[in-house]
């Protein structure tokens, strides 16, 4: 079980998010959705914004 920092995909809702980071999250969402469903023939029937896991990485200003 891995730790993800940021919580779930839900927490964001409301927040001020660019519309192109959400834009690249649901196409790399339906894309493995896709993967599971076309190459290994499984379908996920649960699918709900409480369900993608968020890691946030931070970067350090002094990083060289």
């Amino acid at each position: 079980m891995q730790f993800m920092n940021a919580g779930s995909l839900d927490f964001f809702a409301g927040c001020d998010v660019p519309e192109l980071v959400l834009a690249r999250i649901t196409k790399s969402i339906v894309a493995g959705l896709k993967f599971l469903k076309d190459e290994l023939r499984i379908m996920h029937r649960g699918a709900s914004p409480s369900l993608p896991l968020v890691f946030l990485l931070r970067l350090s200003a002094t990083a060289s």
